[in-house]
């Protein structure tokens, strides 16, 4: 009951209800929990740890449970989780994996984004084009678990579709946060989203700087909608 997010492991295979999916899941505080969304089913990953955004709710069936609208991968700690998060990598096997573990242990993840080369020249058979494009991926993953949780604080509560975030985030990568704030009306462009919540989030963002609300382009979609508005009412 409420908003929010948590960190969590799919612990078992899900169960169908309705549209969505039953998952028993591990909570980061080692709590049993159940979360429900939907996803694909090869998305989520065992043992995986994922940060889940949505809000708690009482089930008269299944009792209390976590109602995800978007999840991004969380960078893990312990060992099953490090070596499950690594190779999901390109290049990074099981044997390479827990090479890296014995090598770092609890930093491996780190170390190989921030430093390849050095984790290339410590693991044998571990080449440094391997290492890189490890690297590179692991840096991506990086980024984008900050750019969901800066999406979700920036659109929650404001009744946009659930489908938001992810679809804002295949647009434009990792600068999607940068670019709703610059300009809320290319949110227009997905489905679901009009005038009025884009134009609302505008508002929210710019209130404190009269220039901006003074825009032309925003003035121009003003105007749009009106004559939109005016037409459906009188035919």
């Amino acid at each position: 009951v409420g908003g929010g997010t948590i960190a969590a492991h799919p612990a078992g295979q899900p169960t169908q209800h309705g549209p969505a999916q039953h998952r028993p899941a591990q909570h980061r505080r080692g709590e049993r929990i159940c979360i429900l969304g939907d996803a694909p089913a090869d998305e989520l990953i065992s043992q995986v740890e994922y940060r889940f955004f949505g809000h708690w709710q009482n089930d008269e069936k299944f009792g209390k449970q976590f109602k995800f609208k978007s999840f991004c991968l969380v960078e893990p700690h312990s060992r099953e989780g490090v070596l499950k998060y690594l190779v999901l990598a390109p290049g990074v096997g099981p044997a390479i994996a827990q090479a890296l573990w014995r090598k770092y242990e609890s930093d491996a993840v780190a170390m190989l984004r921030e430093r390849p080369g050095e984790a290339s020249a410590n693991i044998r058979g571990f080449s440094i084009e391997r290492a890189e494009a490890a690297a590179a991926y692991l840096r991506e993953q990086a980024a984008l678990e900050g750019c969901t949780i800066d999406l979700m604080e920036l659109l929650a509560g404001r009744g946009f579709p659930k489908n938001t975030a992810k679809e804002a985030i295949d647009r434009w990568g990792n600068n999607a946060p940068a670019v709703i704030r610059v300009d809320p009306f290319r949110l227009m462009q997905f489905r679901g989203i009009g005038f009025l919540k884009a134009d609302k989030l505008y508002c929210e963002i710019h209130r404190h700087n009269p220039r901006a609300m003074a825009k032309l382009k925003r003035q121009a979609y003003c105007a749009a909608h009106a004559v939109i508005e005016d037409s459906a009412k009188n035919g």
